[in-house]
């Protein structure tokens, strides 16, 4: 029996009008259709009527003829993007920007509308013609496994993230910190990920090993080049994050870890990381990956609109905070003086 989803026909959709009319449950009407009683309940719950929320034949059609007029209508669209436009989406697709990022970016930037769909519909298209669209697209993220144990690491003097300030979450002050390592192949090479919550800004580092004295000098590194705002810094339990207490009463600063085996609770930085993945895959030797390539990604990374921020670039809104923090501390010093 074919219970695979297509889409209802009209007879279909007048049937299940009918019998539903009659209290007829969702899985002897889907047994009469030879259809999977979830596609029945999708289909009912997709084109039910918004008024009275009941499960009419003619609703049912109308809307669902509605929505595939709407879709073909997007299909089409790519056809209309100015060659700026155009090149501007292969561009994007080149840096592993996501359609529905460069959707954004070609309404913002270039001032034409094309809706995330169309582009991955374009991109279907031309592998099924043979292209190579396809391969720019982003993997897919693995889901996080929380609480997962994987080993056992004791660090003296912790804060735990249940104490970090509610505020920090709710994005209301900046400078506030993920940090994780992240090995290469063999786990002989290693890469140092910071990522600033409110902005969703990157910084990535080649660091020799995951020793607590390698990761404490390349944070001390990072704050001598670049003078970044450090109010919080959040990490797992990993032993290179063991010097702590050093690094955070050197910047004034406050350290909290997440729960063990909980890497979750620093979702954006997982995020972030496998991100990075998706130009320096599992296995990959960062030994053999130069400073400039690592710089690039780390540019590309912050070059791409976000979504959680309203689709801005974290580069231009890590400045703009950064400026107006520094503005903040300069009147600050002139009411002390």
């Amino acid at each position: 029996m074919d219970k695979s989803y297509e889409h209802f026909t009209r007879d279909e959709q007048f049937y299940i009008g009918k019998r539903k009319e009659a209290g007829d449950a969702n899985k002897e009407i889907a047994r009469i259709l030879n259809r999977h009683p979830s596609s029945v309940g999708r289909e009912i719950s997709r084109n039910k009527d918004p008024i009275t929320g009941l499960y009419a034949g003619i609703v049912a059609f109308e809307k669902a003829k509605s929505r595939q007029e709407n879709a073909q209508r997007k299909e089409n669209k790519i056809e209309s993007l100015s060659d700026k436009a155009y090149y501007t989406m292969l561009e994007e697709l080149g840096n592993r920007s996501s359609p529905e990022q460069i959707a954004k970016i070609l309404t913002n930037e270039i001032g034409e509308s094309i809706s995330h769909q169309a582009i991955y519909n374009h991109i279907r298209q031309d592998k099924a013609a043979g292209g190579k669209l396809y391969l720019h697209l982003r993997r897919k993220g693995r889901r996080y496994r929380y609480c997962k144990k994987t080993g056992k690491v004791i660090i003296n003097g912790k804060k735990s993230i249940e104490t970090r300030p509610l505020r920090i979450l709710l994005l209301q002050i900046f400078g506030n910190w993920e940090i994780d390592t992240i090995f290469g192949k063999d786990q002989k090479s290693f890469l140092l990920t910071l990522v600033e919550i409110g902005t969703k800004y990157s910084i990535i580092r080649k660091i020799p090993n995951k020793e607590a004295a390698t990761v404490k000098a390349a944070i001390e590194s990072i704050k001598a080049e670049t003078g970044i705002v450090i109010r919080t810094m959040t990490s797992d339990n990993g032993g290179e994050f063991a010097s702590h207490a050093e690094i955070s009463k050197a910047y004034d600063f406050d350290w909290y870890f997440c729960h063990p085996y909980c890497s979750g609770e620093r979702g954006l930085n997982e995020n972030t990381n496998g991100l990075i993945r998706d130009f320096l895959p599992k296995g990959t030797d960062f030994n053999l990956i130069s400073d400039e390539e690592i710089l690039r990604i780390q540019n590309n990374l912050n070059s791409r609109p976000r979504k959680a921020l309203n689709f801005k670039r974290p580069v231009y809104v890590f400045i703009d905070m950064w400026t107006k923090e520094a503005a903040n501390q300069s009147r600050h010093a002139e009411n002390v003086a």
